[in-house]
């Protein structure tokens, strides 16, 4: 699609006729930013060990350390996986998160007791416009027209209610 993508490059200045990095200008009329993002400031009030982004490094049970009903979740949690990587934060990790605390809660599960939370990878799902989308599951990798149809179809599987998904599909028609 022409898109040049530079990572860990210092933004200088952006003008009508481009942008200036470290040691270049790259003359253009289209130029996207992004940077990382920081959980809420709200966890810093918690006392408790923060990742680099501020997201809380919960326990192997979703909780915090010394309070075995404080359970943190989603963006806001720094959850590791076997190896020590930090699982990633999309809505499908929380969902998972949620299911699990969800779970413990109801069971009523001591801290001792419960079963480590294990994050299943199921994909990953990005549209980038009509038509435009790409999927990857596993070894698999799909992009174009038919990715953004199957991420359409995901999207409206996890829509609550039929007329959410009718309207929406209605909507998309």
């Amino acid at each position: 699609m022409g898109v040049t993508v530079l990572l860990n490059q210092r933004v200088h200045d952006v003008g009508p006729k481009g942008v200036s990095l470290d040691g270049q200008f790259i003359e253009t009329g289209h130029f996207i930013w992004a940077a990382g993002t920081r959980a809420s400031p709200l966890l810093s009030s918690l006392n408790v060990p923060l990742d680099p982004a501020g997201r809380v490094f919960v326990r192997p049970d979703l909780t915090v350390p010394d309070d075995e009903w404080l359970f943190v979740i989603g963006d806001a949690a720094a959850v590791q996986d076997g190896q020590g990587h930090i699982l990633p934060g999309p809505a499908a990790g929380a969902m998972q998160e949620g299911r699990y605390v969800a779970a413990v809660i109801a069971a009523r599960t001591v801290s001792g007791k419960r079963a480590a939370f294990r994050y299943v990878d199921r994909g990953t799902l990005a549209t980038i416009g009509r038509a435009k989308a790409v999927a990857q599951f596993g070894s698999m990798h799909v992009s174009g027209l038919w990715a953004w149809l199957l991420r359409c179809t995901v999207h409206i599987c996890f829509l609550i209610g039929f007329r959410h998904r009718f309207r929406l599909v209605s909507e998309w028609i």
